[in-house]
């Protein structure tokens, strides 16, 4: 209160207790930079241990403690009286660094599963309450830096905010680089080396170097453990099939399910994506709606690999994707079904995954595919990490192209013949996790409307989505989109240009520019009888016959 209204403590006035304010600001650019980055980075750790909407839990936490720290600041006057403000800020902040290992460890500890009973309730409890204890020291450091240090409020809020949006930017770079949990102790020592500046910035004469040595050390120890902890694509590569190579500190529950790190021959982060990919196994071929009549000397087992996203949504990888005539099988998949009418031209695939989409179009006949994948470090298995087992980008004409396909097609100038997008799930939280139930921007009229721009006149934009009786809301949905962008393309007729196959628990969409011809709808007919697909669908029967 002396303070507020000009008058400062004795102690503040001494020689020894005048603050270095250079350092006083290094210190919270510091602070501020390392809480954003664990905030952004527990987004990512929780979108793997538990489902995607938790990232606004962990927005939550981190607005909780740091509240509560300030809170704190000002119920407990006598701790944080004038005369000890350094002091504690500079202690508060080396607690940040150091409990932050400490409570992600605990809470990748805890599997975390929809609250249906009480004990669900104190799980997630454990969970916030763990990782909630490093924000609130930071926020009692802040709130000394920016209330209690006798600086210009303009101009210590400004430092904060300027550390705070470089904490969200790093997060990039970094998790192109290492594991979130490593990243996460990296950020921790970023907190340590903000708990120095304090303590140097407040001190004098030969004691303050003495007092900035735990400090350093304690940073330098976090920066050790964060680059021992972390995984590099090479030591991956030189042991694609060690089963003791996981990183140590890591979730160990994943979607309520133990996770063993040993069945992984790779594992990968970014900011929107842990990818984990399976030792290789020989199993039947992976189909997502396999026709009943497909040969059974197709389902032998094949070497294949599971890949997964945030340990969830799975595509599979075919070993040796290059060599078509061993993957006849996946000509018997619902997914597969516009190829059968449109096997030539040029060919795109929305979202290459394990890259069976890639392979079908190949089979049927293209002579160039292009696979856009939003996920790079998926691209970058085909390409680099597993080029030798995927093999698909040796196949004449194929091309696989990093980049979000709405954005991509809305600036590719070629025309193809079809476009593929089989049940295509952007769950994932980004790194800022605000968007993360938000509409996924691929199923709109207005991607639709792009995608269907791309191609020939008389080409075929196929999507594949599940597929319930008693719950058909996504296959009627995905009919409503096609039969919307067919108006809005000025269509007189649109249930002429559109057909809807059905089988097992999936179901497929087919749109076209132009309506379908009579030999179209003959070879449909044909095909489909003798694939064992339902056609719900179809212009002779109407979009809503059933």
């Amino acid at each position: 209160r002396l303070a507020a209204v000009g008058y400062r403590s004795a102690a503040l006035d001494s020689p020894s207790a005048s603050p270095s304010r250079p350092l006083t600001y290094a210190g919270i650019f510091l602070v501020a930079l390392a809480t954003l980055m664990l905030e952004v980075l527990l987004t990512r750790i929780t979108s793997v241990i538990a489902w995607y909407h938790l990232a606004f839990f962990v927005i939550s936490l981190a607005m909780l403690g740091m509240t509560a720290g300030a809170v704190m600041v000002f119920l407990l006057p006598s701790v944080f009286a004038d005369e000890h403000v350094a002091k504690r800020m500079t202690q508060t902040t080396l607690a940040f660094a150091a409990t932050t290992p400490i409570a992600i460890g605990m809470a990748m500890t805890i599997p975390l599963l929809p609250i249906t009973d009480l004990m669900d309730f104190f799980a997630l409890l454990a969970y916030g309450g763990a990782l909630a204890i490093p924000f609130g020291l930071g926020g009692i450091a802040l709130t000394l830096a920016l209330t209690r240090a006798n600086l210009p409020a303009s101009t210590a809020y400004g430092v904060d905010l300027v550390g705070a949006a470089l904490g969200c930017a790093l997060v990039i770079p970094l998790l192109d680089r290492v594991d979130a949990p490593s990243a996460a102790l990296m950020a921790s020592a970023v907190a340590a080396l903000a708990g120095a500046c304090f303590a140097l910035a407040h001190a004098d004469g030969r004691a303050s170097w003495r007092r900035v040595l735990g400090p350093i050390a304690l940073a330098f120890g976090l920066i050790w453990l964060g680059t021992a902890n972390r995984m590099s694509w090479d030591h991956i590569r030189n042991h694609a099939e060690s089963k003791d190579e996981a990183s140590p500190l890591r979730p160990a529950w994943v979607k309520g399910g133990r996770e063993d790190a040993g069945a992984f021959c790779f594992i990968g982060w970014n900011t929107y994506s842990r990818i984990t990919v399976e030792h290789t196994h020989k199993l039947p071929p992976f189909l997502w709606a396999g026709s009943r009549e497909m040969p059974e000397a197709l389902r032998k087992p094949i070497p294949q690999r599971t890949i997964r996203i945030d340990g969830a949504a799975a595509t599979m990888m075919f070993r040796h994707g290059d060599q078509l005539d061993d993957h006849e099988h996946v000509d018997w998949d619902i997914t597969s079904f516009a190829h059968e009418l449109r096997p030539t031209g040029p060919a795109a695939v929305i979202g290459v995954g394990g890259g069976r989409d890639v392979i079908v179009a190949a089979r049927h006949g293209h002579e160039s595919v292009v696979g856009i994948e939003l996920n790079d470090l998926i691209v970058a298995l085909h390409t680099d990490v597993m080029e030798d087992f995927s093999r698909i980008t040796r196949i004449p004409g194929v091309e696989l192209v990093p980049a979000e396909a709405r954005s991509h097609m809305a600036l590719e100038t070629r025309r193809f013949s079809v476009i593929t997008m089989s049940l295509i799930d952007t769950w994932a939280t980004t790194g800022a996790g605000s968007y993360s139930l938000s509409e996924n921007g691929l199923y709109t009229a207005e991607a639709w409307k792009v995608f269907m721009d791309r191609l020939e006149p008389d080409g075929i934009y196929t999507v594949s989505r599940w597929y319930h009786p008693k719950s058909p809301g996504e296959a009627t949905r995905m009919l409503a989109l096609g039969m919307e962008v067919l108006w809005r393309t000025g269509a007189a007729r649109p249930q002429d240009q559109l057909i809807l196959l059905q089988n097992r628990e999936v179901a497929t969409l087919l749109i076209s520019p132009s309506p379908f011809s009579a030999a179209d709808l003959d070879r449909m007919q044909k095909r489909a009888g003798e694939l064992g697909y339902s056609m719900v669908a179809t212009p002779r029967r109407g979009p809503l016959h059933d």
